[in-house]
């Protein structure tokens, strides 16, 4: 039996305010998925789960783990190792965690891309479970107003380059780029290179839209 070691749970579970919380409810997703994964082995789900110290009587706790996660499979996920996870909730004491739901936002937004660009107001939405912006209610948002200040997000992500080893890289106020697998110099040179092989395919297109123009205006003036 293949080990748990990472928890891919569902980005809308960080609409829980207490983390311990998120925590049991991505127990119970991944758990559920990981029997799914091994052929249907219920044995493996009460196993895990009871590794894991999932508490509750156990057909309702399977109940309810196949619930949750047919009701979010096809969401968005992070990806969080659980060892991460687990040192963290022992170690903070962030009521709202902060830190650590940006590191989750981030992880969502690169899926498992090596980079990938972004908007503090992308990292601010994942980072309490929405998918989209405008799916915050005004409510939260006022709330939160403190912490989606781009001022803040800009300290924040500073904040998980020194302690989450994020690179981010900017050239402008319209977006960042992040990485997890790339160094800040790595990323640096995959942004530039990135939009050198961009520049050049926008030239060559231009070029053909022109040869075709004057295809057309000659084939015109032949009439």
């Amino acid at each position: 039996m293949k080990e748990l070691l990472y928890l891919n749970f569902p980005v809308p579970f960080l609409r829980e305010r207490n983390l311990v919380k998120v925590f049991e409810r991505a127990l119970q997703f991944c758990s559920y998925e990981s029997m799914i994964l091994n052929k249907g082995s219920r044995s493996y789900f009460d196993v895990l789960s009871l590794k894991l110290g999932l508490s509750g009587d156990e057909l309702d706790l399977f109940i309810r783990s196949k619930k949750l996660y047919e009701e979010n499979a096809k969401s968005v996920r992070c990806g969080v190792s659980l060892k991460v996870f687990i040192n963290y909730l022992r170690t903070s004491k962030d009521d709202l965690n902060i830190e650590f739901r940006a590191y989750c936002a981030t992880k969502a937004i690169l899926g498992k891309k090596e980079y990938k660009k972004t908007r503090y107001k992308e990292v601010f939405t994942k980072m309490f479970g929405y998918n989209n912006y405008e799916d915050i209610s005004e409510k939260t948002r006022l709330e939160l107003s403190r912490i989606e200040d781009s001022r803040y997000m800009k300290r924040l992500l500073e904040k998980l380059e020194q302690k989450w080893h994020l690179s981010k890289y900017s050239l402008n106020s319209r977006g960042l780029y992040i990485s997890f697998k790339l160094t800040p110099v790595e990323l640096i040179l995959e942004v530039k290179k990135s939009k050198i092989v961009t520049k050049n395919k926008q030239q060559i297109n231009e070029k053909l839209a022109d040869k075709m123009l004057e295809d057309y205006v000659n084939d015109k003036l032949c009439i």
